[in-house]
C-alpha cells in the first residue's frame, strides 16, 4: 500500500542478513566441532593425573577433595532408588595441541578455598543487577 519506508526495509534487511550469516558460521563451527571425536590422551598422562587425583584424596582437606569433584564429574545419573552412575570428564587438548606421547604433564594444582570456610565461591561473582533492584 506504500506504506513502508524503502530506508527502514533496507536497514531491517541488512541487519537480518548479517545475523543469518553470523548463525551460520557459528553453526558450521559448532558442527566442526562435533566431528572432532574426542581422543584418548596419552598413557602417560593418565598415570599422571590418577597420582594426582589420589595424593588429593589421600591428603587434601576438604575443600580440595569438593574442587577435584566439581572439576572431573561432569553429571551424575540416577538410574534406580540404588544405582547412581557418574559421568567423569577428561581434559581434552584439541588435536593441533596435543602433547606427544612421551611429554611429561604437570597436572595444575586444585581450586583453593579461604581458610575456615567449606564451600568455594564460584569464580564469576553474580553482579549486582538482577531480579532485585540495585541497592
Amino acid at each position: 500500500d506504500g506504506d513502508l519506508d524503502p530506508t527502514t526495509v533496507k536497514h531491517r534487511m541488512k541487519t537480518l542478513s548479517d545475523k543469518i550469516t553470523q548463525l551460520t558460521d557459528r553453526r558450521d563451527e559448532l558442527a566442526d566441532l562435533l566431528s572432532e571425536a574426542p581422543t584418548v590422551p596419552p598413557a602417560i598422562v593418565l598415570d599422571e593425573l590418577t597420582d594426582h587425583i589420589a595424593d588429593i584424596i589421600r591428603t587434601g582437606n576438604p575443600a580440595q577433595r569438593k574442587a577435584l569433584i566439581e572439576t572431573l564429574v561432569a553429571e551424575v545419573k540416577i538410574t534406580g532408588p540404588h544405582t547412581i552412575i557418574p559421568v567423569f570428564r577428561i581434559p581434552q587438548l584439541p588435536a593441533a595441541h596435543a602433547a606427544p606421547e612421551n611429554a611429561k604433564v604437570v597436572a595444575a594444582p586444585p581450586a583453593t578455598t579461604a581458610s575456615g570456610r567449606m564451600v568455594r565461591t564460584m569464580v564469576e561473582p553474580v553482579g549486582r543487577v538482577g531480579i532485585e533492584p540495585t541497592t
